[in-house]
């Protein structure tokens, strides 16, 4: 059985048990020492911050809870404190319950009392086996994410990684996504002053007079902030490059799942490992699906063989120009 099988089996029959249960709970200054043992029927997260604002405590932190039966949670507690009454102190801003004692005391305590309730012993084993259980999942989980970053790592240190991202690179340059491009109306309106401009001058020159003038510098006006509009360009899509650089994107993305299911992570230590590679058969390709006339390739036998590219970069979709 599998560790996701496990937990979720643990899960099922957690959410069977009956929700009649109460709570013991560690309180544990940051320095580690003293210590409030309590018991709560409702969450030991607010009992700590109801704890904190009326006896103003500072620096403490919830540190552990034990789930046991609703009705005998006063009894355990009051075991617990006599086991640690030596430890008791009763001048630490009129709070309760304090004991200068450090966390694994404080765990011994609860456990030894708990040993002697049946039903708070059951509960204690589920905790336990609960905690268990993340505890494996957690460390499954941080080896996937480990082995993730390796590959990760080495797939953008790989000269195929290189390759294709020149290659994504170099289209660019030529081909860009967006070009600019002039509002026709401004260019229009920039056409229409500057024929009414020199028309204007040249009226000036035959027939020289005061209304002549002012529409010869009016219309040199008009002319030179229409020339600020004619110069604004709009950022326009081209879409076909856009897809021609879509399509460069998920050749990359399938080289790099072909480098994947290429490669396997070995981890050495808790915090690093190493590639080895995978011996697969190769793939013969049939040369003959490829279209003779252009450099574009079938479409269908790019689908049926994606990913199984032997050493073969990934051919250019479109005729580039």
């Amino acid at each position: 059985m599998n560790a996701v099988t496990t937990s979720q089996s643990f899960y099922k029959r957690q959410k069977n048990e009956p929700d009649q249960h109460g709570y013991i709970y560690i309180l544990a200054h940051k320095s580690g020492r003293p210590v409030k043992v309590g018991e709560t029927r409702v969450s030991p997260e607010a009992r700590l911050k109801d704890y904190s604002k009326t006896y103003k405590l500072k620096d403490f932190d919830l540190f552990k809870t034990y789930k046991v039966p609703l009705d005998d949670r006063k009894k355990i507690e009051k075991m617990v404190h006599s086991y640690l009454n030596s430890h008791q102190l009763s001048c630490l801003a009129g709070a309760k319950e304090i004991f200068n004692c450090d966390t694994g005391e404080a765990i011994r305590a609860i456990e030894h009392s708990i040993a002697k309730n049946t039903e708070a012993l059951r509960l204690l084993k589920i905790e336990n086996e609960r905690r268990a259980e993340v505890e494996k999942l957690d460390k499954a989980r941080q080896k996937e994410e480990l082995k993730q970053k390796i590959l990760e790592d080495a797939w953008e240190k790989s000269p195929e990684y290189q390759a294709a991202q020149k290659r994504v690179n170099n289209f660019l340059k030529f081909n860009p996504l967006k070009t600019n491009k002039i509002e026709l109306i401004d260019l229009f309106v920039r056409i229409i002053f500057g024929c009414f401009m020199i028309l204007m001058f040249l009226n000036v020159l035959i027939e020289p007079d005061g209304g002549s003038i002012l529409a010869a510098i009016f219309s040199s006006f008009i002319f030179s902030i229409s020339g600020g509009f004619s110069n604004t360009k709009t950022l326009v899509e081209n879409k076909e490059n856009v897809l021609r650089h879509d399509y460069l994107l998920k050749g990359i993305e399938a080289e790099k799942r072909r480098f994947f299911n290429g490669n396997r992570v070995v981890l050495t230590s808790e915090n690093c490992g190493h590639l080895v590679p995978l011996q697969t058969p190769k793939v013969k390709i049939d040369q003959t699906k490829r279209v003779s006339s252009s450099h574009e390739y079938n479409v269908s036998f790019l689908t049926k063989n994606a990913g199984n590219w032997d050493g073969l970069a990934l051919p250019p979709i479109f005729k580039f120009k």
